[in-house]
């Protein structure tokens, strides 16, 4: 084949963008301007042109006040002059009179300042609580035989034997009391050296301190036939004379415990006043301690002895209240042994005498 016969050379592909220049042209970019032409802003001038402000001048005229003159007239005050005219002040003196103030020394003595005052009352009330250790719960006053007998079954007959003992061996223990806490004080004058030798001989008719003691011993086992509640008396004056030399230590008190060694034990009323007097309380207090303890201790035994209702039990004290005002107020009335009251309760004493001799009992009396 020649060669003018032969196919021209084939180019090689271009695979280049077609050539459209540098772009379309639409120059930098779509010709705004700068902006919508607005200028700075709406043209309102500074502000509305209001002036200074509505002219209202300084204020309302009104003057300084309205025209009262100085003031309201009422000069300096209600005219009445220095105060309620009663003097100086009133008329107390410089002041109540308590010398230089009570001696407490380097600080508040509690201990000291009207002592007997603060003791008795709260004495009264651990006398007569059941949670004083005097061996009370260990003895039913002859409760236990009255409930043996068949006498005593439910709240009505316990408070009719209540009433009978409160009336008979009460008011004997209460009169008890309250003659030993009189001996008790004189004792301790006599001790004291503020009330002359014949002091506590004065109760009993016998000189000497100790002569008191052997009178009303005597006193009380004349009023106590039965001899197991006398010796019931004076294990429960034993056991109080314990506590109570421990809680108000006391010469009397000491005396009494010297007896008690030598085998003669006190009763246990006699025990409670001469401790009424050692913890600062009154006879009358020790008359109603005594005459409170005579009922409470039967009443706390019939609880368990009969399974009654404890608030029934109570509510029946309750109402013996009367009787025990009554039967601590004729106790009290003895501040001599001749001048002690002698009512007698045989049905107790065969009561104690029948429980002493029972193969089975709870209460040791």
């Amino acid at each position: 084949m020649a060669p003018s016969d032969s196919p021209p050379p084939r180019r090689k592909r271009d695979w280049r963008a077609p050539d459209t220049g540098r772009g379309p042209e639409v120059g930098e970019g779509p010709e705004v301007g700068r902006g919508p032409e607005v200028g700075s802003r709406p043209d309102t001038g500074e502000m509305p042109e209001l002036g200074r402000g509505p002219e209202t001048g300084r204020g309302p005229e009104v003057g300084r006040r309205p025209d009262t003159g100085e003031g309201p007239t009422f000069g300096r005050g209600p005219e009445f002059g220095r105060g309620p005219d009663t003097g100086e002040m009133p008329a107390v003196g410089p002041r109540p009179d308590t010398g230089r103030g009570p001696d407490t020394g380097k600080g508040p003595d509690t201990s000291r300042i009207e002592e007997e005052d603060r003791l008795g009352p709260a004495a009264v009330l651990m006398l007569a609580d059941a949670r004083f250790p005097a061996g009370g719960h260990a003895h039913s006053g002859g409760l236990e035989g009255a409930v043996t007998a068949g006498t005593v079954t439910d709240v009505g007959s316990l408070e009719v034997f209540l009433r009978g003992r409160l009336a008979t061996a009460g008011v004997v223990a209460a009169g008890l009391a309250a003659a030993a806490c009189v001996a008790a004080a004189r004792v301790a004058r006599v001790a004291g050296g503020a009330g002359g030798a014949g002091g506590a001989g004065e109760l009993s008719g016998v000189g000497g301190p100790g002569g008191v003691w052997e009178r009303l011993e005597a006193e009380a086992d004349a009023r106590t036939p039965s001899p197991a509640q006398r010796d019931a008396a004076r294990r429960q004056g034993r056991a109080l004379l314990r506590a109570a030399r421990a809680a108000w230590p006391s010469p009397a008190l000491d005396a009494l415990a010297t007896r008690a060694a030598g085998g003669q034990p006190p009763h246990h009323p006699i025990v409670l006043g001469v401790t009424a007097a050692a913890a600062g309380c009154s006879p009358a207090d020790a008359a109603q301690v005594a005459a409170y303890l005579s009922v409470t201790g039967p009443a706390s035994a019939a609880v368990r002895l009969l399974a009654l209702d404890p608030i029934e039990v109570s509510a029946a004290i309750a109402r013996l209240a009367g009787a025990i005002e009554a039967a601590a107020a004729r106790g009290a009335a003895a501040r001599r042994a001749e001048d002690l009251p002698y009512p007698s309760a045989p049905a107790l004493d065969l009561y104690a005498e029948a429980h002493i001799k029972a193969e089975v009992r709870l209460f040791a009396s």
